[in-house]
């Protein structure tokens, strides 16, 4: 018996150093699948940071994009990404106008060179979040370094997210190696199929720092830890990209990421395993011998244990459950296929749906609109290039790629009545990192939709006021507009009469009397017709393709008056005949306010002059209202844009007029802004262009 079990000890020992071997093979490959995986979910922000520039036609959006930033809490999502930005290609002859259009929305903003850049374009990294810690990324221009130039070119070319080789990480003051990674942005967000084409329709990228310590981390862990050396054998040149300790007989695998060919090669750092398996024949043999009494004690303990577990688990079961039916919000789990696995009892009262009738039978598409998952289908299908049907993809297909979605839905109950709400999907994995479901939190946004209604309710009518207040101030200088001209037309309109009842009174003097009383009349109804224009309540209009031209030819027309008295010279420069998307008579107003604010600011200056320039890219226009004012206090600066706050004297403002404009301006989809870095007083407006596929 005991040279039996000897027998079997040995050859257990034997299999088992080839299991080990094995093991560490298995283990060797699932490290690199892992740093795999790590790299392709940074595509998955790259995606969605793309997304923002392409739904909003590549305009700046550094406001939406810190936003998003901090939905996603890069830092604790994606460990080892110093953050996700936006790189720009600008034509080197488009560089001037496109650093005035940078500087009016960031004054430092600077362009920075690592070295030469022997393209015709620039890319510069135009935003990048978390910005506190990305800070001297922003404005450096890629194409002046080798590396980065080179990565962003393979990823123009392919249309894939694509890897620089190793490179020192410019936002780090210490050594820290690690990688860019860039995926192309076109324009429509449709990578072009012919290499021509997608050079003449590239936008730009959207890119990630990442540390390379972190994305060869899975090396360092406990039982997977091993030496290694990497060597990236793209362009058929070996280039080291990691090295540890020499190695004695490694594992090999050859792996494509980003684009880039590595050859990673590793073993174990502890090799004490195959040594003691020699000795594990023994040791079981003194197990099998000694250790019957100790194993029968051994079970008894583990059934005791195993009952006390169950007791915990119902307890922590019924714990989860109190826990999700006190809150709130509507908690809905369900299968990857959609089917509903659970649903809390704040879901089940709001849609008044029971328990019963919709575990394993239904998915939440039910209490969705189902126009609304039509018009988000078609617009994944956009962003992401790719066909997504009007069904439960619709609902988890952002999560999967971003690994979280929220959006806003109408829920329908039961009897067919509905209420907004916000809803999170997060995708559930298992420890294998298997998707098992998913996990839908929606928050009632009634209250909150009631609340918002009234305050935009109050923003109309401050607007309204507004708007009246600056009609007061243009009223005396109206009045005396109208007043000058009906002067002219009681004098003609006399001269007329008397020439009617001498007989000796040639005909054509009394049709020049007339032409002259028609001209001037049309002259005041034209005014008049301005002034019922603007002093209507169009705040609930709608948008609508309009002329800048129209615009301020109206807006001067109202105020001609008072800078004809206050002997200011105006100077109109560009061609105005651009179309936007807007309510006119907003944007009259925000014009008229800008105006009078300059023409009371120079009114005692001995040079008195405003200029009106403007001008436009494919996507945006920039309108500079610039007066012969020396600039405005710092101070002053701080708080120009905050509601009540004026500088003028008691009685001549009401401190609303730039507030209101710079939300008149936002809910258009542009930007009001005080240019600091102009020798005078400056502010810049932009707006994105109407397209008619727009519309």
């Amino acid at each position: 018996m005991t040279s039996l079990i000897g027998w079997g000890c040995y050859s257990l020992s034997q299999f088992n150093v080839e299991e080990i071997k094995n093991n560490n093979r298995l283990q060797f490959s699932k490290n690199n699948a892992g740093i795999q995986r790590k790299v392709n979910s940074y595509i998955f922000v790259l995606q969605g940071t793309g997304g923002i520039y392409l739904t909003n036609q590549f305009a700046n959006l550094n406001r939406e994009f810190r936003k998003y930033a901090q939905f996603r809490n890069f830092f604790n999502n994606f460990s080892g990404a110093l953050g996700f930005g936006f790189i720009r290609v600008v034509k080197k002859e488009d560089l001037n106008i496109y650093l005035k259009r940078m500087k009016s929305l960031i004054p430092n903003f600077e362009i920075r060179l690592i070295g030469q850049n022997p393209l015709d374009s620039h890319f510069i990294i135009e935003a990048i979040e978390p910005i506190e810690t990305n800070i001297s990324a922003r404005g450096l221009d890629i194409a002046s370094e080798e590396s980065r130039r080179s990565a962003a070119s393979m990823s123009l070319a392919s249309g894939l997210p694509t890897l620089t080789n190793r490179l020192q990480l410019i936002q780090l003051e210490h050594e820290a190696p690690g990688f860019l990674f860039f995926m192309p942005l076109y324009k429509d967000g449709i990578t072009p199929k012919l290499l021509k084409d997608r050079k003449i329709q590239i936008i730009g990228w959207s890119y990630a720092p990442i540390l390379l310590s972190e994305v060869f981390s899975n090396y360092e862990l406990g039982n997977s830890a091993f030496n290694h050396e990497i060597i990236d054998i793209t362009l058929g040149r070996d280039q080291l990209v990691v090295a540890k300790e020499k190695l004695v007989n490694p594992f090999e695998e050859i792996l494509t990421i980003g684009e880039r060919k590595w050859l990673i090669r590793g073993e174990p750092k502890s090799q004490r395993e195959l040594h003691l398996v020699v000795y594990f024949g023994w040791a079981i043999f003194f197990i099998l011998s000694s250790g019957f009494i100790f194993f029968m004690f051994t079970l008894k303990n583990a059934l005791t244990e195993q009952d006390v577990s169950r007791q915990q688990l119902k307890q922590i079961e019924r714990w989860n459950s109190a826990l999700l039916d006190s809150t709130s919000l509507f908690i809905i789990s369900t299968e990857v296929n959609g089917t509903i696995t659970t649903i809390n009892d704040s879901a089940q009262r709001a849609l008044q749906y029971e328990e019963m009738e919709v575990i394993g039978k239904i998915n939440p598409g039910i209490f969705h609109l189902a126009s609304e998952v039509v018009l988000k289908a078609e617009e994944l299908s956009k962003i992401y290039g790719r066909p997504i049907s009007p069904g439960f993809d619709v609902f988890v297909t952002k999560a999967l790629i971003e690994g979280i979605d929220s959006n806003e839905w109408t829920y329908v109950k039961k009897d067919g009545t509905q209420f907004p709400v916000k809803l999170t999907v997060t995708p559930i994995f298992d420890e294998l990192n298997n998707l098992v479901g998913f996990v839908g939190i929606g928050e009632d946004l009634t209250d909150q939709k009631l609340l918002a209604k009234i305050v935009e309710d109050q923003k109309i009518q401050f607007i309204h006021t507004a708007k009246m207040t600056s009609l007061g101030e243009m009223a005396g200088g109206v009045a005396h507009e109208i007043n000058t001209p009906l002067t002219v037309i009681l004098n003609k309109a006399k001269n007329a009469k008397r020439s009617i009842l001498n007989p000796e009174t040639k005909i054509e003097e009394v049709i020049h009397d007339l032409e002259k009383i028609e001209a001037t009349s049309l002259k005041i109804a034209k005014i008049i017709n301005g002034l019922k224009r603007f002093s209507r309540n169009a705040d609930r209009d709608q948008k609508h393709p309009t002329s800048l031209l129209n615009i301020i030819e109206d807006t001067l027309e109202l105020c001609h008056e008072k800078i004809k008295f206050g002997q200011i010279k105006i100077e109109i420069i560009g061609n105005w005949d651009i179309i936007i998307a807007c309510k006119a008579l907003q944007i009259s107003q925000v014009f008229l306010n800008l105006i009078g604010n300059s023409i009371d600011a120079i009114e005692n200056l001995e040079a008195k002059w405003i200029e009106l320039k403007i001008e436009n890219n494919d996507h945006q226009v920039f309108i500079t209202l610039k007066d012969s004012g020396k600039g405005i206090d710092f101070d002053v600066v701080q708080k120009l844009m905050q509601p009540f706050f004026t500088t003028k004297e008691v009685g001549k403002g009401t401190g609303l007029g730039l507030s209101i404009s710079k939300g008149i301006i936002e809910d258009h989809g542009g930007t009001l802004t005080y240019v600091s870095h102009e020798s005078h007083t400056t502010f810049l407006l932009t707006f994105p262009i109407y397209k008619s596929e727009m519309a």
